[in-house]
């Protein structure tokens, strides 16, 4: 448990050393309060962060994989990965480190966010309700974990490449979008 510890803080703060880090966290904190300050703080709307949950799945689509790819490519590129490799971690250590380093910075991305609840509970009336938003956040964790998992794979199995982002762009949006936008017969 410690080794995993270890590489997901170190995972994590790589992140946040480097600049393209926090760009992702500047470029998802605009685009996601203009969604909010466009839906739920709109006169004459109910004030709800219903919209801004449907669309931060698809706003982090892009973010998300960037955030993995860089997990194993960084390693190799730097010439790490054989070190790593040949330390005492089992794979599956390296693997659950890596994933939770990822999946602790979207979080990390995630928490400014806590701002839109504020102002919501400061100007709404009636309160909105504090079981769907902390739905709407679960909801979120959950999505994200698992495409990171599926990321994580993609990314070891392949060698990274920008394009990944791409594919995976595409795959989970038709998938979501097929879904999202079906007709009820």
């Amino acid at each position: 448990m410690n080794t995993v510890r270890t590489i997901a803080a170190r995972e994590l703060g790589s992140y946040f050393k480097s600049g393209a880090g926090w760009a992702l966290i500047a470029l998802f904190m605009f685009i996601s309060g203009a969604i909010v300050w466009m839906t739920a703080l709109s006169p004459g709307r109910a004030a709800s962060l219903r919209i801004y949950f449907d669309l931060c799945g698809w706003l982090l689509l892009p973010v998300a994989p960037a955030v993995t790819m860089r997990l194993i490519a960084e390693e190799i590129r730097s010439g790490t990965i054989e070190t790593l490799l040949t330390a005492p971690v089992s794979a599956a250590q390296l693997v659950i480190g890596k994933f939770t380093g990822a999946l602790g910075f979207l979080l990390c991305a995630m928490i400014p966010t806590a701002i839109y609840v504020a102002l919501l509970y400061h100007f709404a009336s009636p309160a909105p309700d504090a079981g769907a938003i902390l739905a709407g956040y679960l909801s979120l964790v959950l999505l994200h974990g698992r495409t990171r998992n599926a990321d994580i794979r993609t990314h070891v199995e392949r060698d990274a490449c920008i394009h990944d982002v791409f594919l995976h762009t595409a795959r989970v949006a038709v998938v979501r979008g097929g879904r999202h936008f079906s007709v009820d017969s």
